[in-house]
């Protein structure tokens, strides 16, 4: 399952600020040109930039002008911040209006104040005239000049000093440099005066946001550690008893922080989460505070759904309940943006269900994740628009392995939509399991006829592990294996022996991660996976291999049940009766027994012997 993100809120010094803007206007082909003419360096004294614009360029400029409140040369500054930053074409809209909203900030800032000594003074004047001609770098200069000068002075200016430090970390936000702003709001916060409590619990929220955004968006689990030891000390300092709903805040961003390292393979912050969540709604409750206790429950059901995806049934409809609870005050009409991103989780958690068996859910997943692109637009909201064409594209592929062609290419083309917005650089890991995804789609497609789209599957998959590797992201590392596996086994059963081995040989390494205390049924899944690889190894002549196979499938029939899920369990019995029929005709004789007792198994559920020609457990989708 792939949902929004949990909202990290920050009541105490929220660092979300800013006019509500959308850029119009302004046509996509042309932001390429503008970047590039921001970014490539002119002739010395010889070419403004502007100069190298056609006309339809230049009044492009002109209208952000007008629609960002911010001068010519001042937005060509701003490409520039977003081309060293290496943003994908796709988000340059939204990192525009980012960036302009904070840079308009620093420079009302940046005024003198009337206590300010002469020295301080003229340094801000400067400051000023620098933040207006956007020399960040004379800016961040002087603004270490600034700090130093207030230093003389430390009983008298230590606030003024902590607020010059976090001037930096909004500075280096603004720059999406979140290590960097982390380490000037730390500074912020050792510099406040002991009696300053709530200056210093303003500017700790800020640099555990900034750590967790460091975690969140460039897949830095040290980010994400640190941000979490943040957190805790913010507990401690927003006692239950005193500021009850501060308390409560601070439990929902250590549970979000928790659940984005659970997403990642750790089990135990996945529990750490629920249990964070569940603390914060002791506090944050519906009559009290509507639209946090929604956020809270939205938040429980991400991580409630995650449980769920590794084995727990539970789990996932306690997560189908918290979000239905929370679209009762996220309607449309109160607050749209948070009813499609509940909608889209909803859709996934649904869509897990339907893999397992139920139907109706499976529709309905379908259903949410459409409806929530209604308002998930792709310029209003182009990181959870693809979050939720992923999510579509996860209900669609199952849709597809049922037999619906249709929505199988409708999923390709979700996941697509979705790269567009997930690029390798702005998100690494999102990236990794589109493209994983996308690949499971692919290999659907092969396995039923479609070599272009089965080797393209296997490229896809071997870019996805360029990121999501075992030691950043073991879950994610192990379901990409798992995938690749497959296709390379239907390679290997047309013929190529060397794709053959390595399926075999990839399966048996996602198995070092999924193991079955872990994540049960995924184990399964690829227990089946590899006595299917086997047992072609074993047709082949390879009675070792075959013999594998068996013990492959008989492990995995030790955790699927007839009715959890029912498929998977018809997949691999009538697989298990396929291995032990290949040993009997080779004059195996307690094969023969087994043969009968597994194909009586397999008969009496609702598949029939024509539909259970060898199955290999479908694609692993998030």
């Amino acid at each position: 399952m792939w949902g929004s993100g949990p909202q990290v809120s920050a009541d105490r010094g929220s660092f979300a600020a800013g006019r509500d803007i959308n850029i119009q206007g302004i046509p996509p082909e042309q932001w390429p040109a503008l970047l590039k003419a921001a970014v490539e360096p002119a002739v010395k004294a010889a070419t403004d930039p502007l100069e190298r614009l056609n006309a339809a360029q230049r009044d492009a400029i002109v209208a952000l002008e007008r629609q960002l409140g911010s001068t010519q040369e001042q937005i060509l500054s701003f490409f520039r911040i977003i081309g060293e930053a290496g943003i994908a074409v796709e988000a340059i809209p939204g990192k525009l209006v980012e960036i302009a909203n904070r840079y308009q900030t620093l420079v009302a800032q940046a005024a003198a104040a009337p206590s300010d000594d002469p020295e301080t003074a003229r340094l801000k004047v400067e400051l000023h005239a620098a933040l207006e001609r956007v020399d960040l770098d004379r800016a961040d200069a002087l603004l270490a000049e600034i700090l130093a000068a207030q230093d003389l002075d430390i009983q008298s200016r230590a606030l003024q000093a902590s607020a010059t430090c976090a001037q930096r970390g909004d500075l280096a936000m603004t720059r999406l440099r979140y290590r960097e702003a982390a380490e000037h709001f730390h500074y912020a916060a050792n510099r406040v005066p002991e009696s300053y409590e709530t200056e210093r619990i303003n500017y700790l929220t800020r640099e555990a946001t900034a750590l967790y955004l460091l975690g969140d968006e460039f897949g830095d689990s040290s980010g994400l550690k640190e941000a979490l030891k943040c957190w805790y000390l913010l507990v401690k300092l927003c006692p239950r008893k005193r500021a009850p709903l501060d308390w409560a805040t601070m439990q929902n961003n250590l549970g979000n922080t928790y659940f984005v390292l659970g997403e990642r393979g750790n089990d135990v912050a996945l529990r750490r989460a629920v249990a964070a969540y569940e603390k914060a709604l002791g506090e944050r409750t519906r009559e009290r505070t509507p639209l946090d206790w929604a956020a809270t429950q939205n938040n429980l059901g991400t991580a409630l759904s995650a449980q769920g995806e590794r084995g727990d049934d539970f789990a996932l409809h306690q997560a189908v309940r918290a979000y239905e609870a929370a679209l009762e005050e996220y309607t449309r009409e109160r607050a749209p943006l948070d009813w499609a991103m509940t909608k889209s989780n909803l859709g996934a958690t649904l869509r897990v269900l339907g893999e397992r068996g139920d139907d109706a859910a499976l529709g309905r997943a379908v259903e949410a994740c459409e409806a929530a692109l209604g308002e998930y637009t792709r310029e209003r909201a182009p990181l959870n628009w693809a979050r939720t064409q992923t999510n579509l594209g996860a209900a669609l592929s199952v849709l597809g392995e049922r037999g619906d062609e249709a929505a199988l290419r409708r999923a390709v083309d979700a996941y697509e939509a979705a790269l567009g917005e997930y690029t390798r650089e702005r998100a690494p890991l999102n990236w990794a399991m589109t493209l994983t995804n996308l690949g499971a789609a692919l290999s659907v497609l092969g396995e039923r006829g479609d070599e272009a789209a089965l080797r393209r599957a296997v490229e896809v998959y071997e870019a996805a592990l360029l990121e999501s590797t075992r030691e950043r992201a073991p879950r994610g590392w192990a379901r990409t294996q798992t995938n690749l596996g497959a296709a390379l086994r239907v390679l290997g059963e047309r013929g190529d022996d060397a794709a053959l081995g390595r399926a075999v040989e990839v399966y048996e390494a996602a198995l070092g991660e999924y193991t079955r205390k872990r994540a049960p049924l995924d184990w399964a899944r690829t227990q089946t996976n590899l006595g299917a690889a086997l047992s072609v190894l074993g047709e082949r002549g390879n009675e070792a291999a075959l013999r594998r196979a068996v013990d492959a499938y008989e492990a995995a029939l030790a955790e699927y049940r007839r009715e959890r899920p029912p498929r998977d369990w018809a997949i691999t019995q009538t697989n298990l009766e396929a291995a032990l029929s290949v040993l009997d005709e080779r004059g195996d004789n307690v094969a023969l027994r087994r043969v009968v007792e597994a194909y009586q198994e397999a008969l009496s559920d609702c598949y029939s012997r024509e539909r259970m020609a060898r199955r290999y457990a479908g694609p692993t989708l998030r």
